[in-house]
């Protein structure tokens, strides 16, 4: 199964309307498991150095109907 990466990358400034300091990516990257993903989402919030930069991510599947 395929698993699909989208990032969320929020700034925390005040001076940003709500809607402008959050947006979403999603990545080119595929992994072979749900914890491969998340491995892979967990190693870039670890190298965020910016205390005013929120690094989430979730991790899906495409699947076909």
């Amino acid at each position: 199964m395929k698993i699909l990466l989208v990032m969320i990358v929020c700034i925390q400034d005040v001076s940003l309307a709500l809607k402008d300091s959050c947006i979403v990516v999603p990545t080119e990257q595929s992994f072979n498991s749900v914890n491969e993903c998340l491995y892979f989402v967990d190693g870039y919030k670890k190298r965020n150095l910016d205390p005013n930069v929120f690094l989430s991510g979730f991790c899906t599947s495409k699947g076909t109907i």
